[in-house]
C-alpha cells in the first residue's frame, strides 16, 4: 500500500489486517490494497491472499471487512479472496494505475489479439466479447466484458491469464476485462 494514502484508508486498511490475521491466522499469506477505496480493480479495492480460497475464508474475509468498517466508521472497503499462487489477480493489485493513453489502432490491435486467446481457451462456454471503444472507457472499471454461460472461478482466471497474455504479445497496456455469466448481460448494455 502506497504510504501517501489517505489517512482514513489506511486506518481502515491496518483494522482490516489486524481483524483478519487473528482470524485466519497462518491460513492468511498477505494482504494488498489498493491506494484508495475508489481505485479498484475486479470491483475490489483489497485482496486477500490465503492458503487456499474456500467458502470459510471467504466468509471470514467478508465479516472481518463489515467489522473494520464499523469499528472505524470508514466505509468503502471491498475485498477479493484468492488463492496463494493465482499471480494473475495479485499481479493486477499490485500495478500502479497507468494514465497512458493507448491509440484506436493500438486498441483494436489489443482486443482482437485478447478475443483470439480467450475464444481458444474457453471454446464454447465464450458467449461473446464487448469492448469498449477505448481502455479509459469504463464501466465498473472494466473496459471489456466477457460473456460466459456461467462465471466461476476458473474461467475468471483464464480471462485474467489471457488478458495478461494479449498485453504482453501486443506490448499494449490498459485492458481490464469483467467476466460475467450470460443471464448478467443486460446490466452492460
Amino acid at each position: 500500500m502506497e504510504l501517501r494514502a489517505d489517512e482514513d484508508w489506511m486506518r481502515l486498511i491496518r483494522m482490516f489486517e489486524g481483524i483478519i490475521s487473528s482470524r485466519l491466522k497462518n491460513r492468511l499469506v498477505r494482504i494488498i490494497a489498493r491506494s484508495s477505496p475508489n481505485d479498484l480493480i475486479y470491483e475490489s479495492n483489497v485482496v486477500v491472499v490465503v492458503d487456499k480460497a474456500d467458502i470459510e475464508v471467504i466468509r471470514e474475509v467478508g465479516k472481518a471487512a463489515l467489522e473494520a468498517m464499523e469499528k472505524t466508521g470508514v466505509e468503502g472497503l471491498n475485498p477479493i479472496t484468492i488463492s496463494e499462487g493465482d499471480k494473475v489477480v495479485e499481479d493486477m493489485f499490485r500495478s500502479k494505475v497507468r494514465e497512458e493513453i493507448v491509440g484506436a489502432d493500438d486498441w483494436m490491435r489489443l482486443i482482437r489479439m485478447f478475443e483470439g486467446i480467450i475464444s481458444s481457451r474457453l471454446k464454447n462456454r465464450l458467449v461473446r466479447i464487448i469492448a469498449r471503444s477505448s481502455p479509459n472507457d469504463l464501466i465498473y472499471e472494466s473496459n471489456v466484458v466477457v460473456v460466459v454461460d456461467k462465471a466461476d472461478i476458473e474461467v475468471i482466471r483464464e480471462v485474467g491469464k489471457a488478458a495478461l497474455e494479449a498485453m504482453e504479445k501486443t506490448g499494449v497496456e490498459g485492458l481490464n476485462p469483467i467476466t460475467i455469466s450470460k443471464w448478467e448481460m443486460d446490466e452492460f448494455r
